[in-house]
């Protein structure tokens, strides 16, 4: 797999597609200002550690403004928003009747944001041992309507994501990949149906990338990693039904995506791949979006985490989510109902991109 640095240009990003604080300082219109922001982004640390208290990972997140990010926890239906610091989260929206589930989980593994809305998706897949759960077939949006705050939108997050379960394996589009017959495993084979990206395209849809299936071997010897535009996502969450496109497969190393990041200001998208499995085999790429473009593996120091989502952060640097979840704490993993709340953590890596 080729390799490749990514262009000291993607360091100047333009947040207002992602933040409601404005317009970032690294927006510049001069050689003078280009220079400055290139001597800010000198001194920035290659590599920040943070940790996040009060859940095991952030399984889906999207940033809220440039120093806060919102994340759910995949083991209870909670979206916290934590300060980019570090430490406590600062609000938390319990989701759990809004989705129509109560204290079940609705297993969320991807979230993004277009304009002030926020999306998220469930896996859509059975779980580990296979037994069916229609509690992770949820579709749905926060709106961020103050610091810190966020509101569902609309009624339907039931009924949105049963609707687009529903479409998801019975599209023309995807008939190739037997999703249908993918639903019907444990989530975590390499048949299993598990959807964990999610990311915006320039003209208001949301890519949906698949950890599993994986497509069987090219003649390479690769599994490739499934994606597919869903070009009405604001519609589907109103009440209508699903309208896909650019339905595809793309080479990932034999590695099925875990997080997808798109990055406005090169309209390109970076990816976390990792095994359909509890391998640890993560490996982060920079994929234009279209099909018929090979994603290039980019040099990222990702260890010792279990990256497990992305964030692009203002100054062009990338904020990953680690799952902590199997980490010990007091004699038990992290995310056990034992556990107490207060004991409860994630880390996080800041990465610079040069």
């Amino acid at each position: 797999m080729r390799r490749s640095n990514i262009l000291a240009g993607m360091l100047a990003v333009a947040t207002t597609a992602c933040s409601p604080d404005g317009p970032s300082a690294y927006n510049t219109n001069g050689g003078q200002d280009q220079r400055a922001a290139s001597a800010k982004a000198a001194a920035v640390p290659a590599i920040e550690e943070r940790e996040y208290r009060g859940a095991c990972d952030g399984s889906a997140a999207a940033m809220v403004s440039q120093t806060q990010f919102a994340a759910a926890y995949d083991e209870d239906n909670v979206i916290r928003i934590f300060p980019l610091s570090g430490g406590e989260a600062i609000s938390r929206l319990d989701a759990g009747q809004y989705l129509g589930i109560g204290d079940g989980e609705s297993d969320l593994e991807a979230a993004a944001r277009i304009g002030n809305r926020i999306y998220w998706i469930s896996s859509m897949g059975r779980n580990d041992s296979g037994e069916e759960k229609p509690e992770r077939r949820r579709f749905f949006a926060t709106d961020i309507v103050g610091p810190a705050l966020l509101r569902p939108a609309g009624s339907q997050a039931e009924a949105a994501g049963d609707r687009l379960f529903r479409a998801i394996v019975a599209t023309p589009e995807l008939q190739q990949y037997n999703l249908q017959a993918a639903s019907q495993l444990p989530t975590k084979t390499v048949g299993g149906l598990n959807i964990e990206g999610l990311a915006p395209t320039a003209d208001g849809g949301l890519i949906l990338a698949f950890r599993a299936p994986l497509r069987p071997l090219d003649p390479a010897g690769d599994r490739r990693a499934i994606v597919v535009t869903l070009a009405n996502p604001g519609d589907v969450i109103a009440g209508q039904a699903a309208q896909f496109i650019n339905a595809g497969d793309i080479r990932l190393g034999d590695r099925g995506i875990r997080s997808l990041e798109y990055r406005p200001d090169t309209g390109d998208y970076l990816i976390l791949a990792g095994a359909f499995d509890e391998e640890s085999r993560f490996a982060l790429f920079r994929w234009t979006g279209r099909l018929a473009d090979e994603p290039v593996q980019l040099d990222a120091d990702l260890d010792p985490l279990n990256p497990e989502s992305l964030s692009l952060l203002s100054d062009g640097r990338l904020l990953v989510l680690s799952d902590d979840g199997e980490v010990q704490v007091d004699g038990r993993k992290c995310k056990s109902n034992r556990t107490p709340a207060e004991r409860r953590s994630f880390r996080a890596r800041v990465i610079r991109l040069d």
